[in-house]
């Protein structure tokens, strides 16, 4: 017997319905399944389970169980979502069968998913996008080693002193093509959408982590393009611009670039041993 074969098809008969209903069909149980490359026998068994009055709340179980973490990290994207969140779920399940083994890949990937859909112009929803990147930035930041990345950073700042400006790694730059301000209060307390009269323009949130205390900033637009471009890894000009975020922590020195690629030569390195 193909075990391997045998396995996944089991597996992926748990994760889709539409997989369930094919197998189901009148003599459809071996066309549905050919790709896993059965036995006679494993295909019979298979075409059981799939019949076995059970098979639709195993998938409901299944999908739900899912979903669970998605929900729970992107609560403002999922309302946005409302009445398409199923169909959006549909079709990342049918893109990724198998649950990645790590939630933080799961989740990165319907991040992901989603992005890649409003920009072909699939999902056309009002402020997805924007939404989408803050839920991103907001897990990813939650989920770094604070106090280890903060410990880190400052070594790299006292040991390279004219290094490369770059932000802190605990803070995020979000552009928005619509006012946080205006759209924010509407999302927290899930007001149906469309939202009507929330002004579009250039904004930049600034998300920041530092000392475990969470703050949300609303910049400038100088400020934000700044902190925006050197996020995305532009060269910082050595102006006068950058100091007042140097002094206040939002940008720190770091690791010259050609340092970097020398391990053994770093101070910090030195220091540590």
């Amino acid at each position: 017997m193909s075990l391997l074969g045998f396995q996944r098809a089991l597996s992926d008969l748990a994760a889709s319905p539409a997989l369930v209903q094919a197998v189901r069909g009148a003599g459809a149980g071996a066309a549905a399944l050919a790709a896993y490359e059965l036995t006679s026998l494993e295909t019979r068994r298979l075409a059981a389970v799939a019949g076995q009055r059970g098979m639709a709340v195993n998938c409901t179980l299944y999908r739900s169980n899912r979903l669970g973490s998605i929900l729970q990290t992107f609560p403002l994207t999922s309302h946005l979502l409302e009445g398409r969140l199923r169909e959006v779920a549909d079709r990342f399940f049918a893109a990724h069968p198998t649950p990645a083994i790590a939630t933080r890949r799961e989740l990165r990937r319907f991040s992901a998913f989603v992005l890649a859909s409003v920009e072909e112009g699939w999902l056309d929803v009002p402020f997805l996008a924007e939404v989408m990147l803050l839920e991103q930035a907001q897990y990813d930041l939650a989920l770094l080693p604070r106090r280890l990345v903060e410990a880190r950073a400052a070594r790299r700042a006292a040991h390279w002193p004219d290094g490369p400006v770059t932000p802190h790694p605990m803070v995020r730059v979000v552009r928005f093509g619509h006012d946080p301000s205006a759209l924010f209060p509407l999302l927290l307390r899930k007001a149906p959408a469309p939202y009507e009269g929330v002004p579009a323009g250039e904004f930049h949130l600034l998300l920041d982590l530092r000392g475990g205390v969470r703050r949300v900033t609303l910049l400038d637009a100088a400020s934000g393009r700044l902190l925006g471009a050197l996020q995305d890894g532009a060269a910082a000009d050595a102006t006068e611009a950058l100091e007042p975020f140097l002094a206040a922590g939002l940008l720190v020195r770091t690791i010259p670039r050609k340092a970097a690629k020398h391990p053994q030569r770093r101070p910090e390195m030195a220091a540590a041993a």
